[in-house]
Order: C-alpha cells, then sequence, then structure tokens
C-alpha cells in the first residue's frame, strides 16, 4: 500500500491545501492518521479521481474514438470561425 502525504496529493490533484483539507474533514477523500501525520492511500486518492471522472473511459474502446470526436470539434470551431 502506497501512503502520500498530504502534500504529495495536494500536487497530484493541483489543489491548494485548504481545499484538501476541506475534502478530507469532510469524509470525501479518506485519510490514514498516523499520530499527526496524515496520509491518503493511492487507491483511496484513485479511487476519488474515479469517482469525480467526467466523460468517456479512457479505456481501449474510449482511446480510438478520443481522436475522432477532437477532429470534429476542430472541424465545427474552424467551420465557424469562417463563416
Amino acid at each position: 500500500m502506497t501512503l502520500m502525504t498530504l502534500d504529495e496529493t495536494a500536487a497530484e490533484l493541483r489543489l491548494g491545501p485548504t481545499k484538501l483539507w476541506q475534502l478530507t474533514a469532510r469524509g470525501e477523500l479518506p485519510v490514514v492518521r498516523f499520530g499527526r501525520r496524515v496520509l491518503v492511500t493511492r487507491r483511496d486518492l484513485d479511487a476519488y479521481i474515479e469517482a469525480h471522472r467526467e466523460g468517456p473511459s479512457m479505456g481501449a474502446a474510449g482511446s480510438d474514438q478520443l481522436p475522432a470526436a477532437r477532429e470534429g470539434r476542430r472541424a465545427r470551431v474552424n467551420r465557424s470561425a469562417g463563416a
């Protein structure tokens, strides 16, 4: 089991320390306490990220569809810009 400090966790999520403390205080992100040390397991961090994922999964099928979706988006933007 990999344990991360709150600083490491905040850096990975690109959040400030106050926001991360709010998430842990509300119980949205579970922590492990050893005395005064507060740590987050890699598994809990990954579960938190998965729970907040939006859009299609990036699995094998999703990765094949992503470039096509991006191309379609560019085409719409380019057509509207030229109109």
